[in-house]
């Protein structure tokens, strides 16, 4: 008989680097009947949140970048506010990847809030750099607007008022950075 041959994972070499350069433990898993590697690990935002990743490839190329929000659940009373806040985050911002709130039946994953970007990489050898420059913006993102959707999600707080409360401290915010901007240079009109 011959010898078996071990099954190569497209992302695995990608994934340890990753994995090296933050001098995490986790180890990855491997799927081989379906080719797939992933990572699964938590991380401790500095608003207290802990938030799930998960890095997912598999050999045809496709690459997802999952962040759950593990902290919490959307309460099922607050399902159309959460669905109007994240629809707002995505029309005014633009932001990387999307917000998606998993809502299906008969699971304890109802509520559930999660940030994904997926792209397909087929033909295509990722390097470290490009693995980061899908992190570290998912990482801003989370960061940025985790105590909105938490708000929403568990308080009375409806997705206008807290867009509103946001966008004032947001404001507050750029201005006490933006101290380089004259009014004289910021026109009335574009």
């Amino acid at each position: 008989m011959g010898a078996k041959s071990e099954v190569k994972f497209k992302y695995e070499k990608v994934l340890k680097e990753f994995l090296d350069v933050r001098e995490w433990e986790d180890e990855l898993n491997k799927d081989v009947e379906n080719g797939e590697i992933s990572l699964n690990t938590n991380i401790k935002y500095s608003n207290g949140q802990d938030i799930r990743l998960i890095i997912e490839g598999n050999n045809n190329g496709l690459l997802k970048v999952f962040r759950y929000f593990d902290s919490f659940l959307c309460k099922k009373e607050k399902i159309p506010e959460m669905l109007l806040l994240l629809n707002c985050l995505h029309m005014r911002s633009g932001i990387f990847g999307t917000f998606n709130l998993i809502n299906l039946t008969d699971s304890s994953n109802n509520g559930k809030i999660r940030w994904l970007y997926q792209a397909d990489f087929e033909g295509i050898d990722i390097t470290l750099d490009t693995l980061h420059l899908i992190f570290f913006p998912a990482n801003e993102i989370v960061e940025k607007y985790g105590e909105l959707i938490s708000a929403v999600a568990l308080t009375k707080q409806s997705a206008s008022d807290a867009l509103k409360e946001f966008d004032e401290a947001d404001s507050e915010t750029n201005d006490e950075t933006d101290d380089e901007t004259d009014e004289d240079e910021v026109p009335d009109k574009l």
